[in-house]
Formats: structure tokens, sequence, C-alpha cells
């Protein structure tokens, strides 16, 4: 009889610790905090600001936030004396895109925006921290999730879901880069070896997404598959500001 008593207890106790763990899991996802960082390797005041962005990535991996960075070269500056390798002009028309909605009349480097409102230079740290504790008092509404990862003809292919999806959002997907490095030959970081994580090496948008379906990101010829991560985030057209956003290795 014992034994036959201790059965539902132990089944109440694994249910219990299920609906704990969603729980969790739950308030884990609507704690996200997006890291945009728009930068050059022609930038002298740049450095600083990729060092604090690889920073809070560290600080996710040890479990200390739940931050997700992105690092966009913009190519203005490569008219400059020194073309950025890891420039291009669709993440400089971004970051005018975030200018015309944040009223900022003129795009600047570094510039680091947070779930898709804040926006301040993005070496301050002090501004940083205060962004984010900011974006995390106001849990996302949409959660992500990316499976079904493979790589096939220099494309990663993939599988999105989101909890909801409406005509007003945007789905951005991007493939990031750890690890990077570079040594700069001219410009204003002449003869400095730049070190960069969280490089954005392929990105697409997409109005209005289905709420799953099936995308490919082309891959650097030149990445290194075992320091990539996909990322998945949603933002609402109107202001674009994020509610939703997932974040998974490629291998």
């Amino acid at each position: 009889m014992k034994f036959l008593f201790a059965i539902p207890l132990l089944i109440g106790f694994v249910s219990y610790s299920g609906i704990e763990w969603n729980y969790l899991n739950q308030e884990e996802e609507k704690n996200k905090v997006v890291l945009e960082l728009f930068t050059s390797e022609g930038c002298s005041s740049c450095p600083p600001a990729d060092e604090l962005l690889s920073q809070y990535s560290e600080q996710t991996k040890a479990g200390k936030n739940n931050i997700i960075a992105l690092s966009f070269h913009v190519h203005y500056w490569d008219r400059l004396g020194w073309s950025d390798p890891y420039s291009d002009q669709k993440y400089s028309d971004r970051q005018r895109a975030y200018g015309k909605k944040l009223n900022i009349r003129k795009v600047f480097t570094p510039q680091m925006i947070v779930n898709g409102n804040y926006s301040f230079v993005g070496s301050d740290k002090e501004e940083a921290d205060k962004a984010i504790a900011k974006a995390k008092s106001e849990p996302m509404s949409t959660t992500v999730s990316i499976s079904e990862i493979m790589i096939e003809d220099n494309y990663c292919q993939f599988k999105y879901r989101l909890s909801e999806s409406s005509k007003k959002t945007t789905l951005n997907f991007a493939l990031t880069e750890n690890g990077l490095s570079q040594k700069v030959l001219r410009g204003e970081n002449k003869n400095k070896l730049l070190k960069h994580d969280n490089v954005v090496r392929a990105f697409k948008t997409v109005e209005s997404p289905k709420k799953s379906a099936e995308v490919f990101l082309r891959l650097p010829n030149d990445g290194d598959l075992s320091k990539m991560r996909i990322v998945v985030y949603v933002q609402q057209t109107e202001d674009l500001k994020i509610i939703g956003a997932a974040s998974k290795k490629v291998k």
C-alpha cells in the first residue's frame, strides 16, 4: 500500500516541476534584450563600443543576463581610407531607418540601439545599462523559436515559429559570427588589430511574416560555422519596437 500511495505523489511532483520550468522559461523569453550596434573599422571611436558589446555577450554566456547582440558594420566610413570587410550599405540603410523613427537628425558611429527604441553612443556603458534595465521592464509579447538547422549548398537553412503573428510587424533574420579580427592598414585605426564579436554576416527582413516558415540565409565564404549564430527577432512596423527574439548556434 505504501508503494501505491507514493506513485501519485511522485507524479504530482513531476507535474509541478514541469509547470515551474515552463513558467521560468516563459519569463526568460519575455526578458530578452536585443542590442544593435552600428560600427565601423574606419572609426577610431568604435573599438570601445565593440568591446562593450562583447562584454554583454560574455555576461549572457555566463548566465548573468539575457542579451542578444548584433554588430552591424556600416559602409559610409569605407570612403575615408579603409574599406571595412564586414560593411554593407543595407546596414547603413537600417541605421538611417532607425534615425527617422527615433527623430535622430544625423547618423553616427558608434551607435547602440536597445530593443529598437533606445539610442545612445555605443561605448557609453552607463547609458547602455540604463536602457537594458528599461527594456527588461517592458517584457516581450511574442515568443520566437528556431529549429531544424541545416547547412547545404552555401546556405544556412532553418525553420522559425512565432507564438503570434501580425501584418503590422517585420521579422528580421541574421547570421552573426564571433571571434573575428582584422589588422587595419589605413584610416583612423591604422596599424591596430581590431577584434569583433556578434558581427552580422547575413541579414534579411520579411514584412507581415507568417507564423512559421522555412528560411535560407547565404553563408559568407570565409565564415566559421562553429562561431556563428542565427538570430530571429520581431519588430513592430510603426515604431520599430522589438517584441520577440531568439538566438541559436548554427552548429
